[in-house]
């Protein structure tokens, strides 16, 4: 196992076009109300986003890039926005560009999926069981016929299509998961487990989300009076009110207790499957030094975050420059982190892109897109790290 310390740089080991990314929750309106969701991300109630408004954005992107871009859609459920599909068709088909793909909860019809699989590049299809656990056989048949169509597809296309069926792995229903994961196996060719983090403490907090942090919050804060808040969420949020509760010191405590809702038998579970993943799916390029020289090596992104290498604070990072998030509300952002604060708003049609790399001030990088963009320990190793990649993508 590298030592997290040894590690020098990370980056995307399929972006050879050095192609921008645009992550892009389209909307905060969400059919599902999962508890390890933030609430930032989700509701069922928020305004859609007007689609005019939306292709203005996609046409400044273009103005900047052209067709050079790897567009990633998620909310929310992007799917219930009323003009996704005009959306999608608008970027893929009448601008053009290098990728596009969503993330989504997958409750749609299949119908309609097949229907969206004609113009997108890639469905990222993540299974939330607190809403799917009696409808395995339902959601196995959906994926199935996914998959089956984008084995025909390929078959007769050099426009390479992706599936990515994408496991929360919830511990309360580990078994069933487990059980759906080894049904699927062999069956579909992209298979990720996600594990499940405590949400985010922020304004818009909501019950459910506090019930869940509180079921599994073993961290003994360093701050007494904080800690003591969060034991006591239930009082600040009766009759439905929202809250404000943040602290420095319960985010870095939570760091260090990111896999806590599982038991070392499922810690060890997941990371036997994480070790079964194919090597053409361990998407990141992962330099590390060793003996004095410089290595490579390849992992997944959730088996990189689930074991803790993802702590690049005062490391180089590309995002801003060749990555923004938006957020449900269309502000932009570098990245999840919002390191920086606003670059932007896709409402007044003006983006802000860094021309150099920032200096990476949190504790963690959770993000699997955020995660891609490449990362530098130090400027010294920027040229080694280079010299590497040219010599990688002629073998």
């Amino acid at each position: 196992m590298i030592k997290k310390n040894n590690i020098i740089s990370v980056e995307y080991r399929y972006n050879p076009k050095n192609s921008m990314s645009v992550d892009w929750y389209i909307g905060r309106r969400c059919n599902y109300d999962c508890s390890y969701c933030s609430a930032f991300l989700h509701d069922n109630k928020s305004p859609h986003m007007n689609i005019e408004v939306m292709k203005n954005f996609v046409d400044v992107v273009y103005n900047k890039f052209e067709k050079n871009v790897l567009w990633s859609l998620t909310g929310g459920e992007p799917t219930v926005h009323p003009k996704f599909h005009e959306l999608i068709e608008y970027i893929k088909i009448k601008k053009g560009c290098e990728h596009l793909s969503i993330t989504t909860n997958g409750s749609i019809p299949v119908s309609k999926f097949l229907e969206y699989y004609e113009i997108l590049d890639s469905i990222t299809f993540s299974l939330h069981f607190e809403y799917i656990h009696d409808k395995i056989e339902e959601y196995y048949e959906k994926v199935i016929k996914l998959e089956e169509f984008r084995l025909r597809h390929n078959e007769k296309s050099n426009n390479y299509k992706n599936l990515i069926v994408r496991f929360m792995v919830l511990n309360k229903y580990f078994d069933k998961i487990m059980y759906f994961y080894d049904k699927i196996k062999g069956k579909i060719n992209t298979i990720e487990l996600r594990y499940i983090r405590l949400p985010a403490i922020e304004e818009r907090t909501k019950p459910k989300q506090i019930n869940f942090i509180q079921n599994y919050h073993k961290i003994k804060s360093r701050n007494n009076e904080i800690y003591e808040k969060i034991k006591d969420f239930e009082f600040e949020v009766k009759d439905n009110k929202e809250i404000i509760v943040t602290s420095e010191d319960y985010q870095n405590d939570q760091i260090k207790e990111d896999n806590i809702i599982y038991t070392e038998e499922q810690k060890a579970e997941i990371n036997k499957k994480y070790n079964e993943i194919p090597e053409d799916q361990k998407k990141l390029n992962v330099f590390y030094e060793e003996n004095g020289e410089i290595k490579k090596t390849n992992m997944h992104y959730n088996y990189f975050c689930f074991n803790r290498y993802n702590n690049f604070k005062n490391w180089l990072c590309y995002a801003g420059s060749r990555h923004i998030k938006i957020d449900p509300d269309g502000n932009i952002f570098v990245g999840s982190c919002h390191f920086g604060g606003k670059l932007g708003n896709i409402k007044n049609g003006d983006i802000r892109i860094l021309d150099y790399p920032i200096r990476c001030k949190r504790n963690k990088c959770t993000d699997n897109l955020d995660l891609k963009i490449l990362k530098i320990k130090d400027w010294k190793y920027s040229e080694i790290v280079e010299r590497m990649k040219n010599e990688c993508s002629q073998i």
